[in-house]
């Protein structure tokens, strides 16, 4: 016969088997940020968009590879590479001259927002950055 206090006991021996996921607002940092983004699309708008800025997009592939889209006007997608520096940082290059120089940031991902943070800044409030899943842009 099942009883409430049977159900209870499997459903307790179940929650303390099962892998714990990160909820929607769960923040992950480091390498498991940069790894959450693999296969993903990163999706940057400016918060005061007062240049005609377009969406800047990125693309991280398993192979080391990326597309990128700078936010400039009518920028065209290009191939950089990419790596995990030895403090779990996002480490960018190869972008074409006269656009950005090749650096690393660290990355907090909370649900599907991104914050890129370096040295002495993050982009809170100057950068809306969202993960969106897969490539729906065709990257």
């Amino acid at each position: 016969m099942i009883t409430i206090r049977s159900l209870l006991l499997a459903a307790t021996a179940s929650a303390l088997v099962l892998p714990l996921s990160l909820s929607a607002q769960d923040s992950i940092t480091g390498r498991a940020a940069v790894e959450r983004l693999v296969g993903n699309t990163m999706v940057t708008n400016l918060v005061e968009n007062d240049i005609g800025a377009q969406e800047g997009k990125l693309l991280l592939r398993d192979n080391g590879t990326a597309v990128w889209v700078n936010i400039q006007p009518e920028a065209e997608p290009v191939e950089v590479r990419w790596e995990v520096d030895d403090r779990g940082w996002l480490c960018m290059s190869g972008f074409p001259e006269d656009t950005v120089d090749s650096s690393c940031a660290g990355l907090t991902i909370t649900g599907d927002q991104i914050i890129m943070n370096d040295e002495g800044s993050n982009s809170e409030g100057i950068l809306d950055i969202r993960l969106i899943p897969g490539n729906p842009g065709g990257l």
